[in-house]
């Protein structure tokens, strides 16, 4: 029977998804601990990176005050973008096993017919940029009528019937005590 075959490849499925969950997690706890360095300049700088490739350690050589701080800042960054390059390839190897056995198990849409590919639909995240952009001219800002905010209304732009309780009345004149007087001074 088609029914009683399908169902054996569903359970089959099922099992091979919660084993690929224990490894998963396994494999998610050991790439958690990742580290990597690179040493640039005779090791005068040398930069460690965490496992999503993020900055965690620079450690200088005694013998760094002979590099210009501009040798300084592109050492960093080469070095910095060795490591982050060292523990991608370490993820990847971890990741591998898990790879090759995903690639032995059929997909869902293969198994069950009118089920769509949803792998193929995913969209393809974008490369982060791994240096700053070239700066680009912006063209001026040209103002154009209008309020100046688009939360504050203009000077003669009426808002509703506003109303406020627990108001205090001030004397704003200048003629008040001393204290609003030296607050005021500054303002002159």
């Amino acid at each position: 029977m088609q029914d009683d075959k399908g169902l054996g490849d569903i359970a089959e499925l099922m099992e091979s998804l919660r084993s690929q969950m224990g490894v998963i997690a396994d494999i998610e706890q050991q790439a958690a601990q990742l580290t990597a360095s690179a040493a640039v300049h005779d090791e005068r700088i040398v930069v460690t990176v965490n496992a999503d490739g993020h900055l965690i350690d620079i450690q200088f050589s005694e013998k760094v005050n002979s590099l210009s701080y501009p040798e300084i800042r592109a050492g960093i960054l080469a070095a910095g973008k060795a490591a982050a390059a060292d523990v991608r390839q370490q993820a990847e190897e971890l990741i591998a096993p898990l790879r090759e056995q995903r690639a032995r198990v059929p997909a869902l849409h293969e198994m069950i017919a009118g089920l769509p590919d949803l792998q193929a639909e995913m969209p393809i995240p974008p490369p982060v940029l791994t240096e700053l952009p070239d700066p680009v001219e912006e063209a001026p800002v040209e103002h154009t009528a209008g309020p100046a905010s688009l939360i504050a209304p203009e000077d003669d732009e009426v808002v509703g019937d506003l109303t406020f309780a627990d108001v205090e009345e001030h004397d704003v004149s200048g003629s008040g005590d001393s204290a609003s007087q030296v607050a005021d001074a500054g303002w002159d």
